[in-house]
């Protein structure tokens, strides 16, 4: 049995009826109204199943995001652990681990000493010991900061994505 042509027949009789509306009065096409109802339709099977869809989708997305904010919470709370239990680098500089972040290259670490406080104090670029050229590229850059070559920048993209850097 084809389906699809007996349900285009349905849609192609509907518009060869015509009614007067109750409320506005016009001749209307039934295949072109919208039909509603101040009182609420009662639910069928399909409504009832997409509804039950929605909530589980919604409770899942609040898991979810809950999970995750859980997870992110607790890898913070056992990294700063993990870090203060071992920290040979930033309590004997008098730095908190806290107030440091990772660069990796070719600076380890940048400290901005008061953070917590909101009142930087200073900011420390720490490094272990490198490799020889590593060690030449740290020099060169250690060499910059004190003979004060170095400046401030604030740099936004802007809609077009092109760079513009404003000093300060």
């Amino acid at each position: 049995m084809n389906y699809s042509k007996e349900f285009a027949q349905i849609f192609e009789l509907q518009r060869k009826i015509f009614f007067v509306c109750p409320s506005s009065g016009h001749i209307v096409r039934l295949s072109t109204c919208h039909i509603s109802s101040k009182k609420k339709a009662d639910l069928d099977w399909l409504s009832k199943i997409e509804k039950k869809e929605s909530t589980i989708s919604k409770k899942e997305c609040e898991w979810k995001e809950k999970g995750i904010e859980e997870q992110n919470k607790r890898g913070r709370t056992i990294s700063r652990k993990l870090l203060t239990s071992f920290d040979n680098v930033f309590r004997p500089n008098k730095l908190s681990v806290e107030e440091a972040f990772i660069v990796g290259h070719p600076i380890d670490y940048v400290a901005f000493n008061g953070l917590k406080n909101q009142d930087v104090k200073d900011v420390v670029f720490l490094n272990k010991k490198g490799r020889k050229g590593e060690n030449e590229l740290r020099a060169s850059i250690k060499k910059a900061i004190k003979e004060f070559r170095y400046r401030w920048a604030t740099f936004r993209i802007d809609e077009k994505t092109k760079r513009v850097i404003e000093e300060e």
